[in-house]
């Protein structure tokens, strides 16, 4: 009875050869899809509201403000303070192996 049943489901398992449909369904070509009325309003509006005041922001933005500039100068002043301690602690052996070259 397995043997029977075991060559009824082989049968089924193996797939028949099909032949295979072709599509005749051409895509639309992206120059047709702009001209619809949906394609000239996407292509007019440029972005939400806030993409174009960002992007206005940051065609209009200069290099830095004089706050911006007082805050470099500070974390710069702060880094080579941080590195001047570091200096002042450092053990013979860091020294040794910083300055070995």
């Amino acid at each position: 009875m397995a043997a029977v049943g075991f060559f009824l489901f082989r049968k089924q398992a193996t797939p028949t050869p099909a032949k295979a449909k072709t599509a005749s369904v051409t895509p639309a070509s992206s120059k047709a899809a702009a001209t619809t009325g949906v394609g000239k309003y996407i292509n007019k509006v440029s972005g939400t509201g806030v993409s174009r005041y960002v992007e206005k922001q940051v065609k209009t933005a200069k290099s830095a403000t004089g706050v911006a500039k007082y805050v470099a100068q500070q974390t710069l002043a702060e880094k080579a303070r941080a590195a001047e301690d570091a200096e002042k602690k450092a053990t013979g052996v860091e020294k040794y192996m910083r300055n070995r070259g």
